[in-house]
This record gives structure tokens, sequence and C-alpha cells, in this order.
């Protein structure tokens, strides 16, 4: 009786130890696991893209900031997935697939897209800030094809990435989220500061064995890059006096007179402080004729003389700030850089210009008037 007891009892053990063997192959082999050692359990992501800057009037479909600027962010609680596929220790297992499918679950945009050498078409979705979309080109653990890789076609979200190295002792591994981070306007952006709300764009699985591996979300500001143009300016307050000449002074068709300087100021400016990649905002300028000036050529900055104006064979000619180089007329132009913050001088000048049709000179007052659209560009 007493062999019988020991031999029931070491049986016993025995189915114990196996049973207890094979579930910790199961979860160690021949799939992906969480090192929690709940499979249940998702790591989840939210990525810092830093601070942007758009200028106000860039058309939609522009890139925001540097297009596919890398970032990353370590796991919280140091939370890690590892597939293996040590056969080996368990012979009886086939050789897994290893499989990671990248699912959307933000709103796609369907609007004109940027070109950045990449097909964007189902790729852009909208985040928490009106205006503002955003694509994401996964990197760990997505290179591939290497042994340690899920290998995809296109990394760009969603998309379904495989791995199968039967000859490796390991499949991919993911603790930190690297991401190539692309912005774009979707539409009008409202003034001021705006926080990109860490809501999940993306979710993933990694099988066999962990079906929901992460989720990815991202977080950061959008700031639009203008100035304000207040209606009480005083360089706009008074007509730019371009002197009291006789007919003498001209030479005769093209010949004109010594110029004035005259500025627009614009204020409360905000722009990136940073560099040239991120989103400075140039001024722009568009003049048009109003009160019966009209354009005579736009390409030398030349406009004909109001209904009220006496004299006849002039115009205006309206130069950049070095009193030489013309300004564009009837379109937008680039004046100069707004400052980061405070306020920005747009300076100009402008001078009587002897009319190239040869129309006779015939003294009297000269005056004219211009419109002007200050955007962001």
């Amino acid at each position: 009786m007493k062999f019988n007891a020991i031999a029931q009892a070491s049986l016993a053990m025995l189915a114990w130890s196996c049973a207890q063997g094979a579930n910790a192959s199961d979860f160690r082999f021949n799939q992906c696991n969480m090192n929690t050692g709940n499979n249940s359990d998702t790591i989840r992501y939210v990525v810092p893209l830093g601070d942007f800057y758009v200028p106000r009037d860039v058309p939609v479909g522009t890139v925001i900031g540097q297009a596919f600027q890398g970032k990353s962010v370590d796991s919280p609680g140091g939370m890690s997935i590892y597939c293996n596929r040590d056969k080996w220790e368990s012979p009886e297992l086939a050789n897994p697939v290893f499989l990671s499918e990248v699912i959307a679950l933000g709103r796609p945009y369907t609007g004109p897209l940027p070109s950045v050498g990449r097909d964007l078409t189902g790729k852009v979705f909208e985040t928490s800030v009106e205006g503002v979309g955003i694509a994401l080109e996964f990197s760990n653990p997505y290179f591939g094809p290497r042994a340690g890789d899920f290998y995809t076609p296109t990394r760009l979200a969603p998309f379904s990435s495989t791995n199968y190295f039967p000859n490796q002792p390991v499949g991919p591994s993911l603790r930190f989220m690297g991401v190539f981070a692309l912005l774009v306007k979707t539409g009008n952006i409202p003034a001021g500061t705006h926080t990109i709300a860490p809501d999940i764009l993306f979710e993933a699985n990694m099988l066999p064995g962990v079906p929901k591996a992460y989720t990815v979300a991202t977080t950061g500001t959008v700031r639009q890059a203008q100035c304000t143009l207040s209606s009480n300016n005083p360089d706009l307050d008074k007509p730019v006096d371009l002197g009291e000449w006789s007919t003498d002074d001209f030479s005769g068709p093209g010949s004109f007179t010594p110029s004035q300087s005259f500025v627009i100021n614009l204020q409360d400016c905000e722009s990136n402080p940073g560099n040239d990649r991120f989103g400075f905002a140039t001024a722009h300028v568009t003049l048009n004729g109003t009160d019966g000036s009209t354009i005579i050529d736009r390409d030398i900055g030349l406009f004909s003389l109001d209904s009220s104006a006496t004299a006849r064979g002039v115009g205006i000619q309206v130069l950049k700030n070095d009193g030489a180089t013309p300004v564009t007329l009837g379109a937008p132009f680039p004046v100069i850089r707004i400052a980061p913050s405070g306020n920005t001088r747009m300076e100009f000048s402008a001078r009587l210009y002897q009319l190239p049709d040869g129309t006779p000179l015939r003294a009297g007052t000269t005056k004219g008037a211009l419109n002007f659209t200050v955007s962001y560009l």
C-alpha cells in the first residue's frame, strides 16, 4: 500500500509538471508575449510631436513644419513585447508567421494632399485641432526585411506586416515606439495656440499571442503665424508726400523723381522663433488700384493717378525699400519674414514716373490710391 501511494503521488506530480511545462512553452515559444506575463495587456504610447507654427494663409494641403519629422517615446512602465520562435524547445509547435496589423481609429481626411514622395491616400487623419491632419510612418519594429522586424511594403499607417525567418531563434520585439510624423493643413485653423489631444489614432496586434499589443496617440501644439493690422495705424493715416516737381524735371518716358519711403506697420505678430524648417511666415502684400487708380504695368509697379488728379503724363511707381526695385502689382509678393513677437515693419517707397506711352506732360495735382491686402505664407 505504501508503494502504491508513493506511485500515485509521483504520477500526480508528473502530470502537474507536464501541464505546467506545456503552458510555459505555449507562452514562451513560437508566439509574441508581453513582459508583464499577461498577453491581454496593452502598451499605450503617447508620442510628443513638439510645437508647430503654420502661416495663416497657406493653402489647404500644405505641410505644417518639417515633413516626416522623427519622434520616439519609451513604453510606459518599461512594458515590452518579445516574439520568440525557439522551436527546438517546443518541437511539437509549428514555426509561426508573426503578424502585426496596424489599424486606424481616426477619421480619414479626403481633401488635397501634399506631394512628399509617398502616396498619402488614406493615410492622413484628422486631429483634435480643427484644420490639422496627421500621417504617421512607423519605424521600430517595422523596418524589415530582417529577422527582428516586421515587413510591410509601406510603413505609413494603417498597414499589415509579416515576419517569417524559420532559422532565427527570435522574432520582432517592441519597447520604444518610433514614428515619422507629417502634419497637414486640412482646413481653416482658428487663431491662437491649439493643443493636439492624445486621442488614439492607431491600435495594433502582434500575433500570435498579443491581440491588442499597443495603441498610438500623439500630442503637441499648433500655432498660427500672423500679425494684426490696426485700423488706426499711424503710418497709414497720412498720404505719402511725393514732393513738388516741374515738368522740366522729367527727361522722357520712363524718367522718374527721387523715391519717398513709407511704412506699413504690422502689430502683435507671432511666428516661429526657431529655424526655417518649422514654419516661418512671410508677410506678402497685394496692391490694387482704387478710387480711379488702375494698374498700368504690374511688373514695374506702375499705376495711374486717381480720378481727382489734374496732372497728366505721369503715374506712380511703387518700389521696395531699396528705392529702386519695383514691386509686382495685383498679386501677392513677399515683403519680409514676420517677427516672432511684437511688430513688423514693411518698408516701401514710391515716386512719380513718366508714362511709357508718350502721353504729353501736363502740370497739376498728382494723387493716386491703392488698396493693400496682407497675407501670411
